[in-house]
């Protein structure tokens, strides 16, 4: 455990405090015990408590003034117990015999192991905690633990008032710019505040420098465990305070995830497994590359070093890209296709193990980006000139072409077709209802200490659930993002005031990977929580460099100065609302992230009727056709529809209605068959057209309509052209499907079958052909209901109940059946 040795860091105005006890005070400040002092201190630690009282110990302590005198100054700053001062007074003076030392004298070493073995260690008063103040008053020195009671040894000191006024102006800042003052979070400023006063020797808070802040942070490294991590939480805090109250010009110290990982190039030098040549080169590309944002350098040049891996297992031999040929790179294709996750990786690596034990073959997209890659980087060598190791190297001059050596193969890409990665509708509605009533109590239910506002929340989870952006996207939406469109003096087109609910609300989004600034409209509600937030923000916050626009930006989802986490949304908002919703976080496809809200929005965009070229503006994509499929899961049911419309067996036929025949209950629909050789109209007048069988090759019953009657009705006042869906007989399917099994040799069944019965002699048009009389129909009706039965037999335990024929059949039967009782009843 470290100490420190303390002088101050700065000078202080005497008019607002002055050290309660100065060692000068003190005349006989000698080092050394003599022997007389030794055996009085031997006999008082030793006796006991009993036998050391009174005047027996009044008279010991009288000869030990010059130890007695501050001890007891130190003791009645604060509120001892006598009991408790016996017990400390003997346990210093057991300590002074054992190293023969004045305890002002003690180094460094002796304190912190007195301090360690003092009981009370988090008392603010008792043998420990005086023990802290004689080492700091005395000595200078500042013991540095965890349990350390810093803030009451801060209020003996300074005093309880001063020491909480500069406590409260760090709070105040605090407050300001949205650190909430829960309890626990209260400690801990209190403590690393009253840390600082006591290594400043100083309570002003406009004191503090910036070596204060390094020589705390040093002394924080020493604590083990939590207490370092809390500890320096909340000397950042403190930091964020004193820039704005002026004490700082600019922060010293970093937040975990701010401090800069070693220079890339510099950390890939290390690497022993690719050829230096080769990295050198890598080296380049990544530094000398402007094309592309960082990211997105960064991933092609692990993809690149991953090549020099291989180059320097299998082919030692290559050592720069101007070594490549046609043949290597027709190797490094076949490899990239038959590797396995993890072969190439250092052994250092943690996800190196992980892979030896469950080997994976990598994914069609992962094969597919590596010689992505591997074209990019050979086509940038081949446009422009590199400096290598401080040489100027000419562009790459290549006897083959890099788009071709390294094309993915057929295979591969056919295994990369978009599979969107839509959520379940159901699912999708309760996520929606769950982020439009979530209220504090349910916030905090999830969440007993939540990190941000309920505003915070309300808005984020809204706009994920209505918005389809990207996560990025809505992490970098800027303050003032909404627009709305209503006014006052709006009218709709009937010149009526427009009402304040069906106003139209955008959201302007920021420059994507796609394109600049757009707007997408969005929910009244949404807007109005976007506002709520907006309302509640924290305003003094500083403006944050955009890593897309480069400019100072106000965030919309800034809070403490920073900036809304990557991983805020997979891993708060969605289990937030999956757990209110109870859905599950993980479905069929997989685990329910930010970007599937985007698939799920599009795919339901489109059952709803948008065009697919207005969800491709909605998503912000600027070639939607070629993106939308990875978004856009097409409906099978729509499919399904639209397939029947299509499909020629799901035919529409076009037919004459007869107004005027109609209103006078007469003989109104007359269907249109194939034209006659003369290429003239023919119809046919039944009203059970639909369950003909010889609908297609009409065999001119009583109810045909010759081209002379056809033509005629054509001609008639009040006659309008219909179309009627007309969908084949399913017992007509199913003959037709059976001869195709059968091949030449299957016979037609049905041609056999008389057309429907007429209702009524309305219909015969037909002269030529006499109307089946009633008993000739009970015949016929007969035998239809045994030809029926018939097919019944033969499609028993070939088709369920679903098939459509079987359908189709049984329903008839039921007629026949009906119709021949109803004919024997005389009815």
């Amino acid at each position: 455990m470290r100490n420190a040795n303390l002088s101050p860091l700065t000078d202080l105005p005497s008019s607002r405090w002055q050290m309660p006890i100065h060692p000068e005070m003190y005349r006989d400040r000698h080092p050394h015990l003599t022997e007389e002092e030794q055996e009085l201190m031997q006999q008082y630690a030793t006796a006991p408590a009993s036998f050391m009282t009174g005047g027996r110990a009044r008279n010991v302590l009288h000869r030990l003034e010059r130890f007695e005198a501050p001890f007891m100054d130190i003791v009645h700053l604060t509120s001892p117990m006598d009991t408790t001062v016996t017990a400390a007074r003997r346990y210093l003076f057991a300590w002074m015999v054992r190293t023969e030392r004045v305890f002002w004298a003690w180094p460094k070493e002796i304190w912190v192991e007195a301090i360690q073995h003092a009981p009370g260690a988090k008392h603010a008063s008792g043998t420990r905690f005086w023990m802290l103040l004689l080492a700091y008053l005395f000595c200078d020195m500042l013991y540095v633990g965890t349990a350390t009671a810093y803030w009451p040894m801060a209020e003996t000191i300074f005093g309880r008032e001063l020491a909480e006024a500069e406590v409260n102006k760090v709070r105040t800042q605090l407050l300001a710019i949205g650190y909430a003052g829960d309890q626990r979070k209260e400690g801990r400023l209190r403590w690393i505040t009253a840390f600082c006063m006591l290594v400043n020797r100083n309570p002003l808070v406009e004191t503090f420098s910036a070596q204060l802040l390094g020589t705390v942070d040093e002394l924080l490294s020493d604590i083990s465990g939590a207490g370092h991590t809390q500890g320096r939480w909340a000397l950042l805090r403190l930091q964020t305070a004193l820039c704005y109250l002026g004490a700082l010009d600019e922060p010293v110290l970093l937040e975990m995830s701010q401090h800069k990982t070693a220079d890339l190039p510099s950390r890939w030098q290390n690497d022993p497994t690719v050829d230096p040549a080769w990295l050198a080169w890598v080296c380049a590309f990544y530094e000398q590359t402007p094309s592309y944002d960082e990211r997105r350098r960064r991933q092609m040049c692990y993809s690149l070093l991953m090549a020099g891996r291989w180059l320097k297992r299998y082919h030692p031999e290559v050592r720069e890209p101007a070594d490549w040929n046609e043949a290597l790179a027709a190797a490094y294709v076949t490899y990239t296709c038959q590797a396995k996750l993890g072969d190439l990786l250092l052994p250092a690596n943690t996800r190196s193990l992980h892979f030896q034990h469950i080997p994976q073959q990598l994914s069609p997209r992962t094969i597919d980006g590596c010689l992505i890659f591997m074209r990019s980087f050979f086509s940038h060598l081949q446009r422009r000139t590199y400096t290598v190791n401080g040489k100027q190297r000419p562009k790459l001059q290549l006897t083959w072409l890099p788009h071709e050596a390294f094309r993915t193969p057929d295979t591969v890409l056919a295994a990369c077709q978009p599979n969107p990665k839509d959520i379940a509708e159901d699912a999708w509605f309760k996520l929606i209802w769950a982020a439009c009533t979530l209220t504090k109590d349910k916030l905090h239910a999830h969440s007993r200490n939540p990190q941000y506002p309920l505003a915070y929340y309300r808005a984020a989870a809204l706009i994920w659930v209505s918005a389809a952006r990207r996560s990025d996207e809505i992490r970098r939406l800027n303050v003032g993002c909404v627009r709305r469109e209503w006014a006052p003096e709006m009218r709709d087109e009937h010149d009526v005031s427009i009402e304040l609910a069906e106003e139209l609300c955008y959201l302007r989004i920021p420059t994507n990977k796609m394109r600049g600034e757009f707007y997408v409209p969005v929910p009244a509600y949404v807007a109005d929580a976007i506002e709520v937030w907006e309302s509640v923000r924290p305003p003094n916050q500083v403006a944050l460099l955009d890593r897309k626009t480069h400019k100072p930006t106000q965030y919309l989802f800034q809070y403490r100065n920073d900036l809304m986490g990557e991983k805020f949304l997979n891993g708060s908002v969605i289990p937030l609302l999956c757990k209110l919703a109870g859905v599950s976080q993980t479905d069929v496809v997989g685990r329910i992230t930010s970007h599937r809200a985007r698939a799920t929005t599009a795919t339901w965009m489109h059952k709803m009727g948008m065009a697919p070229a207005d969800i491709g503006k909605l998503l912000g994509h600027t070639d939607p056709l070629r993106s939308l499929p990875w978004y856009l899961r097409e409906d099978k049911h729509r499919l399904g529809r639209v397939y029947r419309k299509a499909n020629p067996l799901e035919r529409y036929v076009a037919a004459i209605l007869d107004t005027n025949a109609h209103a006078r209950q007469e003989p109104c629909v007359f269907y249109y068959l194939s034209d006659g050789p003369d290429e003239r109209p023919r119809m046919c007048g039944n009203p059970h057209f639909s369950r003909c069988i010889h609908q297609l090759q009409c065999i001119e019953c009583e109810a045909f309509i010759d081209h002379e009657q056809a033509e005629a009705i054509e001609k008639r006042e009040g006659a309008v052209l219909i179309s009627v869906p007309i969908p084949l007989p399913p017992q007509m399917v199913a003959e037709w499907n059976e001869q195709d099994e059968a091949g030449s040799d299957g016979q037609p069944e049905l041609e056999a079958l008389p057309p429907p019965v007429l209702p009524g002699p309305a219909f015969h048009f037909n002269k030529k052909v006499p109307l089946r009389a009633a008993a000739n129909a009970a015949e016929d009706l007969s035998e239809r209901l045994a030809q029926v039965e018939a097919q019944l037999a033969k499609k028993q335990g070939k088709a369920d109940r679903r098939s459509a024929s079987l359908q189709a059949l049984l329903k008839e039967r039921t007629e026949l059946q009906a119709r021949l009782e109803a004919q024997e009843k005389g009815l």
